[in-house]
């Protein structure tokens, strides 16, 4: 994968992630009183690994291809630990 098509992928995991915060935030209603917490903690997560992916991605922008390849990894570990935190916090939607 060459840095664009990276920074296609990031992208548009970058606006995947807005979109499930903003689902997920419109239905913290329907989430039992007794696992709001770990929803809301969720749900920062969530935040908080979408601007990491924006930073990086910020960061990379000028940067050479050899400094893309470095941070495919980064770039891949936070798109799964995303993903993963997205099944997490569907469990807790009734």
């Amino acid at each position: 994968m060459n840095k664009e098509q990276l920074k296609a992928k990031t992208n548009q995991k970058i606006d995947e992630a807005s979109a499930k915060i903003n689902e997920f935030k419109a239905k913290s209603a329907s989430v039992k009183e007794d696992v709001q917490p770990k929803y809301e903690e969720g749900l920062k997560e969530l935040e908080n690994k979408k601007h990491e992916l924006k930073n990086k991605l910020s960061q990379l922008e000028n940067e050479s291809e050899e400094k893309w390849e470095d941070a495919k990894t980064f770039i891949s570990n936070t798109t799964d630990s995303l993903d993963k935190e997205f099944s997490r916090i569907s469990a807790f939607i009734s």
